[in-house]
């Protein structure tokens, strides 16, 4: 198995191949996917010999602190949920099983794929990932466990395990067609960008959109062919007007209204779950329901998640140390004027408050992954 071949394996493995209903149903950040995932990525560490000195290079070394950084707010949060939660460390342990997955960043050191190959893996699992919406929407195809009905209009049929890997391979895509006009790149690029519009999740589509246009308008292309481009554009965004106007309306109507419950989860975990400003600077930690069932009665009974709030979750997690530890290294990517222009626009779309949960499985793997190709390319491209 080449390395292109085995970073396929881990992504499909990552998001349990999108949870095809031909195979065993393995719910999204459950033990199992996790399990999967270190399976298959010890699978990587037999399978594959260290056979370089890429560990020992000042830049990986730098980014290996930074992520113990990480580790280490991590770690002192464990103390403050013991000493203001009455959580125990046993417990704890438990609950934080899933950050396990940061192991990633150091299997990749030892597997060492290139930056390529991630590339390629990465290729693989977005051409799986159309053709399997493909099948769902156009031929109506029940193939997910998440599908809600094979005749249910294309808005219940949108939750495909997975989507935000796309947005690895779709900012490599524009950065291609910034360097080279492409028309291959091009229409998996466009396609991508109708699966974005279609999924209607506006953490996903709107930043994807800006960065899409910015991309068309840089385009080293004629006028003519520009021109082609966005009236294809437009004609989709017609054809599918009636989902773009729900969307705007939706988005609209929850921005103004002060009891959108995305509001008030935003509220509760910036100024009421924090009991003392100790927790607000080092988090509260993971709570289990079995230390303490009536918050999560309450969060249950309210509708608030903590992934439905992305940062402002991670902050009630792990507080404010927490996110300057995760920024420190987005930041330091986006302000390199050496980092690649693809990991610069999924960085700055990292910034994002609401959509990236780095508590649960398959963002920290992704997160992994970003900082790899951003330390290889520094080692063996620049």
């Amino acid at each position: 198995m080449n390395r292109a071949q085995y970073v396929y394996l881990l992504l499909i493995s990552i998001n349990n191949f999108f949870n095809l209903r031909f195979l065993p149903q393995i719910k999204y950040g459950s033990d199992a996917n996790l399990l999967l995932i270190i399976g298959v990525i010890a699978f990587g560490l037999v399978y594959y010999r260290l056979d370089n000195d890429m560990c020992s290079e000042p830049i990986v070394r730098k980014y290996t602190k930074y992520l113990s950084y990480v580790w280490i707010t991590m770690g002192i949060s464990i103390i403050t949920c013991n000493l203001f939660w009455n959580q125990s460390f046993f417990q704890s342990i438990l609950t934080y099983r899933r950050l396990f997955s940061y192991i990633l960043f150091f299997a990749l050191l030892w597997i060492r794929p290139t930056a390529d190959e991630i590339i390629s893996g990465f290729k693989y699992y977005t051409y799986t990932f159309l053709a399997i919406a493909f099948c769902i929407w156009v031929l109506n195809m029940p193939l997910t466990h998440t599908v809600y009905s094979s005749s249910a209009e294309l808005a219940q049929n949108n939750a495909i395990p997975g989507t935000t890997f796309l947005t690895f391979y779709f900012y490599h895509l524009l950065m291609r067609l910034r360097e080279e006009f492409d028309w291959k790149d091009l229409v998996v690029a466009s396609l991508l960008m109708i699966y974005f519009v279609v999924n209607q999740n506006r953490s996903l589509l709107f930043p994807c959109l800006a960065f899409y246009l910015y991309t068309l308008y840089k385009l080293n292309a004629s006028i003519i062919l520009k021109t082609g481009i966005l009236a294809c554009i437009f004609f989709i965004l017609f054809e599918n007007f009636n989902l773009i106007q729900d969307l705007i309306e939706e988005t609209r109507y929850q921005v103004n209204d002060e009891s959108y419950v995305r509001w008030e989860a935003i509220s509760y975990f910036l100024t009421d779950h924090s009991p003392n400003i100790i927790c607000s600077i080092f988090g509260n930690g993971m709570i289990s329901t079995i230390s303490n069932p009536s918050l999560w009665l309450m969060l249950h009974s309210n509708m608030w998640n903590f992934n439905d709030v992305g940062w402002f979750g991670y902050y009630a997690f792990f507080g404010l140390a927490g996110i300057i530890t995760i920024f420190n290294i987005i930041l330091r990517i986006i302000f390199d004027r050496n980092s690649s222009s693809d990991m610069r626009m999924l960085s700055t779309h990292m910034c994002l408050p609401t959509i990236w949960a780095f508590w649960s499985p398959d963002t920290i793997c992704l997160f992994c992954l970003m900082i790899y190709i951003y330390v290889y390319r520094k080692v063996y491209l620049v």
